[in-house]
């Protein structure tokens, strides 16, 4: 590493001394510069750089105040660079030399993310930028084009109000910043695409490749500052090598749109006024017309998704942030949009907007006070002119700090407080850029062309937000002050921290409910009653907590995390069989080892069934998967097929090499901020790991190369949270039956499995396109789950719904535990310097020195390894409650008789730290899997059973020990661990499964050279 620091620092100082020698030398230029206002304070080679701060915009018009109000020339390293600061000056430019100061300044970035700088915003002016703007003017951003894409504005509105009605419902925190994101960007993706990238799983990857773009133009650029040393070949190569790695991205992701729509229009003729026209087909229809290539194509469509996203996005959310902090002002908006709209209307519509000129108000004043452009994009001067008394030279930067200009107390009044009442007036700015103190979509020339798409983003999603919710700011966030406004400068400038608040359904939105909630409360009382009084039954004579209250029984007694709950009441009441009623339904509660394997070994086959429900129904086609569908011939069949075909070792070592390549990747990325010494979201980055090993030994694909990881994953996240949260079916089954209940409770289950649909739907059809072409060996390294199930389904009489279900629990259940057992092993061991030190030693140890990765053949020479996996699995069980058996027949269980039907609940979580059993219960101690005699992963020892025991065992436990290992030992091995914070939070999440609440930020530091290429 040092030697690689001498020889850059060999080659940069003879540049910089270049570099210092060309600063020197004196031009006509310079004269013409030096008579214009400049701070004091330049310094030799950065000239005026020391003095910008953070925020550009806020120092440049510190020092337009003090040196040159209307004009002012800074020494940006060695590029000349006027800022205007005063609307006099702007309009001088802007409008009576428009044409002098119309084009852009060069960038080799701008060239290489924009095709050559071909696009509408960095092309230069001249024949070719003027046809690219006449093409988006006059095809892409009419107002007819425009109003066109409604129904996909309406569609998505629909969405994000369904999610916050969720978090309104829950009272959960609805992160605001994240929603309008997605937002905005699916409202992009579709106008561009026609698609909406959610839905084709792409989202994920196309936000990450906005923010790489926004990154490499806002940052740091040599160019910027020192275009002669940035010319240099090998400085040139070294700053714009991340921006090729971005280009080829969107080379991937463009290219794939492209020829999608070039196939759709060979096939059919496309009227371009037809809404179903998107950008790229106009672009292909006049293609030929313009004389455009591919690469400008690629070019117009770049920046119309960045430019398109970020100011929609930003201004809604500092909007909302200001009208929260106003709540004057939220409720006079609140009452504008509720008196336009009908009493009972689901949503605003577009056609409402028209008579809302407070929200319109509103939408001017977030612009003025909040540009997301505050320095509008440099323009450059073609030509030597005459502005105010300076003759400006050709080639000459200009800075317009538009943000200066909206702020300008000589114009506005009160300049810094929002007030949206300046905008009520008829001789009031508007968004043309005729008024030179109000630029928020620049002016001229080169103003903004996508003003229409912009605001009627902007003012269908804040009229639907107020209209439907009232807002307040969480608790913990009031008391830290409330909202944060601190700012954060990039590409935009935009709110430094997210914007979190409290919604709560309107009395409109709850006075629709009611009519359908009072007749089914009162039937619940009833259904419950009538369940209450019977007479005792076999299940009165077991162990049962006093405290039962009519209707939810026990449910009072259960916290937020019920394997704790249901420890404590053990404890106190039933330490090896406990009766609780959850609701309506009566749960036997099994805390004990020796109750355990009685449950799950004496009697396994009478308890080896699932309880019905709704919900697994739903999401798992009938819950015909491995792991819901109920004890009998179509699950023995099932299993079969799992343990001999999908699961065996032989199929999982066949995915070593897929493993590794995933490590390398990780380790990659970790390498990446141990070489800057920045944290690591270790949290994240596990996940995609687990998320793509599982994909790939389902598919035959990585998610995230295809685009689909986003997809992906939501489709995990909800899933966890339908079975995982609170299902009234669960507690009051009866009621849960009534087909008007069941259409009100279940409809995001449908939702979602719809979704489902799409993605194994295409996944299936492409493998069996694959299957048709060519003949697959089942047991060739390539051959994936689909392929496996694909080749069998006739020999089994397997359904595509079959086939679909149990891929969908594989996703499932393959991903979380790996990842969550990662996270904790690393959050645990980061607490016991010693353990990681012990751990390090041996995997160091194992592993030849110099060798690059840990290999799979290493990990059998691991013991301390294996030792702190078990542990962590002991400690913390992914599952901690068992997924409930239900018996088939009625059974004797320790002199009781439980009846045919009785659910049945094993604590795991409670047998694992049985103090009885394991010293120093409680505590982190991998030494104690050291000894022969302790418990392995098989399910003979019922005081560890973290991937359970009997016929319903886990099939997957060395597919997930495998993935653990590997991560584990590779993680340890490459590099030293440091806490980011002065602790760990440890606090838990209870959903389907219990993780940490907090991500798991860690600081890498590298222990071994990382080869070069990687």
């Amino acid at each position: 590493m040092a030697s690689y620091y001498t020889l850059l620092l060999a080659l940069l100082c003879p540049l910089l001394l270049l570099l210092i020698k060309l600063c020197r030398a004196k031009t006509r230029d310079d004269e013409l510069f030096d008579k214009l206002p400049s701070p004091p304070g330049r310094l030799p080679v950065i000239g005026h750089l020391h003095l910008i701060g953070s925020l550009p915009y806020v120092s440049f018009r510190e020092l337009a105040i003090k040196h040159g109000p209307d004009l002012m020339l800074l020494r940006l390293g060695t590029v000349p660079t006027l800022v205007v600061s005063s609307a006099r000056a702007a309009q001088a430019i802007l409008r009576t030399n428009d044409h002098v100061f119309a084009s852009r300044t060069y960038s080799a970035v701008t060239d290489i993310l924009f095709y050559g700088s071909s696009d509408v915003a960095f092309s230069p002016y001249g024949e070719y930028w003027r046809q690219v703007k006449k093409i988006a003017t006059t095809h892409l951003l009419t107002n007819k084009k425009v109003r066109s894409y409604s129904r996909a504005r309406q569609q998505e509105v629909r969405l994000v109000m369904a999610r916050i009605n969720e978090a309104a419902v829950a009272r959960t925190t609805v992160d605001l910043s994240e929603l309008l994101n997605w937002f905005t960007n699916d409202i992009v993706c579709h106008a561009v695409s026609g698609k909406f990238f959610r839905e084709e799983g792409r989202n994920q990857m196309f936000w990450e490749l906005i923010q790489a773009n926004s990154l490499l133009l806002s940052g740091f650029n040599l160019e910027d500052y020192f275009p002669n040393l940035a010319r240099v070949t090998t400085v040139r190569r070294l700053l714009c090598a991340k921006a090729h790695n971005v280009n080829k991205r969107w080379d991937q992701l463009l290219d794939k749109l492209i020829d999608d729509h070039a196939t759709k229009r060979s096939s059919s003729v496309l009227d371009l006024d037809n809404e179903e026209s998107d950008f790229i087909d106009v672009l292909l229809s006049i293609q030929h017309e313009y004389g455009l290539t591919r690469d400008n194509v690629k070019a117009i469509l770049v920046i119309m998704f960045e430019g398109g996203t970020d100011t929609a996005y930003i201004e809604l959310e500092y909007a909302m942030a200001e009208l929260i902090r106003k709540p004057q002002l939220m409720a006079k908006l609140q009452a504008e949009v509720r008196s336009v709209v009908p009493r009972g209307q689901e949503i605003v519509t577009e056609e409402q907007l028209g008579r809302m000129p407070y929200l319109k108000a509103v939408i001017k004043e977030t612009l003025r006070l909040h540009l997301a452009g505050p320095l509008l994009v440099p323009h450059l001067s073609i030509a030597e002119c005459d502005i105010e008394g300076y003759t400006i030279p050709s080639g000459t930067r200009v800075f317009v700090n538009a943000w200066a200009l909206s702020r300008d107390p000589s114009f506005w009044e009160n300049a810094e407080e929002f007030i949206p009442e300046r905008f009520l007036n008829s001789i009031a700015p508007d968004y043309n850029g005729n008024n030179f103190h109000f630029l928020p979509f620049g002016s001229g020339r080169r103003i903004c062309p996508g003003i229409n798409f912009a605001i009627a983003t902007i003012e269908i999603m804040l009229a639907n937000l107020v209209y439907r919710f009232d807002w307040e700011i969480p608790a913990d966030q009031a008391a830290k002050g409330g909202i944060d406004m601190t700012e954060a400068f990039g590409l935009t400038v935009h709110r430094k921290e997210k914007l979190l608040l409290m919604s709560t359904m309107t009395r409109m939105s709850y006075s629709l409910l009611l009519p359908i909630l009072c007749p089914l409360i009162l039937l619940l009382l009833f259904r419950c009653y009538a369940y209450a009084t019977r007479s005792g039954g076999l299940l009165d004579k077991l162990p049962s907590p006093p405290g039962r209250l009519p209707l939810i029984g026990h449910m009072h007694l259960i916290g937020s995390f019920p394997h704790m709950s249901l420890r404590d009441l053990a404890t106190k009441h039933g330490p090896d069989l406990m009766l609780l009623h959850l609701g309506t339904v009566p749960t036997l509660v099994v805390s004990s080892s020796r109750m355990a394997q009685v449950i799950l070994r004496t009697h396994d086959r009478v308890f080896a069934s699932r309880q019905q429900s709704a919900i697994t129904n739903i999401l798992f086609y009938g819950a015909t998967d491995v792991a819901f569908s109920p004890y009998g011939d179509y699950w023995r069949q099932i299993k079969k097929i799992v343990t001999t075909n999908l699961l065996t070792i032989k199929k999982i070592r066949s995915y070593s090499q897929t493993r590794q390549q995933e490590v390398r990747l990780v380790m990659a990325k970790i390498v990446e901020k141990a070489t800057t010494h920045m944290a690591v979201d270790l949290t994240e980055l596990l996940s995609c790991y687990t998320n793509n090993m599982v994909c790939h030994a389902v598919s035959g694909m990585f998610f995230c190369e295809e685009g689909r990881n986003q997809l992906f994953k939501e489709l995990i996240e909800i899933n966890s949270s339908l079975l995982g949260g609170f299902n009234i079916e669960d507690y009051f089954p009866s009621l849960a039956r009534l087909p008007v209940v069941r259409r009100l409770l279940y409809a995001k289950a449908y939702d979602v499995k719809k979704r489902w649909d799409q993605l194994l739907d295409k996944l299936i059809d492409d493998h069996s396109s694959k299957h048709r072409s060519s003949l697959l060996d089942n047991n060739d390294v390539e051959s994936d789950f689909i392929d496996v199930l694909l080749s069998i389904q006739q020999e089994y009489g397997l359904t595509k719904d079959n086939i679909k279900a149990n891929l969908a629990i594989m996703f499932e259940a393959g991903t979380d535990t790996s990842f969550i057992e990662l996270e904790y092993a690393m959050a645990e061991l980061m607490q016991k310097p010693q353990m990681i030190a012990k751990l390090q030693a041996e995997v160091r140890g194992v592993v030849s020195k110099g060798q690059e990765i840990v290999t799979e053949e290493h990990l059998g020479r691991m013991p301390y390894l294996k030792a702190v996996i078990k542990e962590t699995l002991r400690l913390h069980p992914a599952a901690p409650l068992l997924a409930p058996h239900v018996s088939v027949v009625d059974c004797n269980v320790e002199g009781y008789t439980t009846p045919s039907g009785t659910r049945v609940i094993v604590n795991a979580w409670a047998i694992a730290r049985d103090p009885s059993y394991w010293e120093n219960a409680e505590e982190f101690m991998p030494e104690r899997f050291l000894s022969n005699t302790m418990a392995d992963y098989n399910g003979n020892n019922f005081n560890f059973l973290p991937f359970w025991t009997g016929r319903r065992i886990c099939p997957g436990i060395n597919f997930a020990i495998t993935t653990i290992e590997i991560m584990l030992a590779s993680l340890v091995y490459r590099f030293d661990w440091k806490l980011f914070t002065s602790r760990i939070d440890m606090t838990e999440t209870f959903e389907a499964t219990i993780h940490l609440k907090e991500k798991l930020f860690l600081v890498p530091h590298l222990a071994l050279p990382w080869k070069l290429g990687h």
